[in-house]
Formats: C-alpha cells, sequence, structure tokens
C-alpha cells in the first residue's frame, strides 16, 4: 500500500524528495488542506495543513534554512579536515 502511494504522489508530481528511504511530497486533499506527506526510513507520516497556516510554516522553513545553512557553513571545515586526515591514514 505504502508502494502505491508514492507511486501515486510521483504521478501526480507532488513529490519534493525522492530518495528511497526519505520521500517529501506536498499536495491539496478533497477537504480543502494542504498535506504534507513524508516517508523516514519505511514510514509514511501525513500531516493536515490549514490554508491559512501556510505563509507562517513557509516563513519558518525559510529561516531554519538560513539556520541550518549557517551551521553547514560551520562545521564544514572540520568535517574536510577530518577527511582530509582520514585520507592521509589511509582510512578513508
Amino acid at each position: 500500500m505504502k508502494t502505491t502511494f508514492w507511486q501515486e504522489m510521483r504521478d501526480e508530481g507532488f513529490i519534493l524528495v525522492d530518495a528511497p528511504s526519505r520521500k517529501l511530497a506536498v499536495f491539496p486533499n478533497q477537504s480543502g488542506e494542504v498535506v504534507l506527506a513524508s516517508l523516514d526510513d519505511s514510514t509514511t507520516h501525513i500531516c493536515m495543513i490549514q490554508p491559512d497556516e501556510i505563509g507562517e510554516i513557509v516563513a519558518a522553513l525559510i529561516t531554519a534554512k538560513l539556520d541550518a545553512n549557517a551551521i553547514l557553513d560551520a562545521i564544514e571545515p572540520a568535517y574536510e579536515a577530518h577527511v582530509a586526515i582520514s585520507k592521509a591514514m589511509g582510512v578513508a
């Protein structure tokens, strides 16, 4: 059943992330809600969102993206150093 659901989401063009163990889809349902569906390690989660809540959610997503990018930028040099050291030691 999960495969059918995700294939339907794919066929409708609703999937935003389509990795083997991680999926994300956004679509309207028949009740006038926006549905956020996610698959994480074989577990599907469904969240119904009222249309008037979307603006606040989009704003929070943008803020979280900016914060996440800052975190990635801060840890990237340490990760690159770790990879270089691992390669030099013959570990990677």
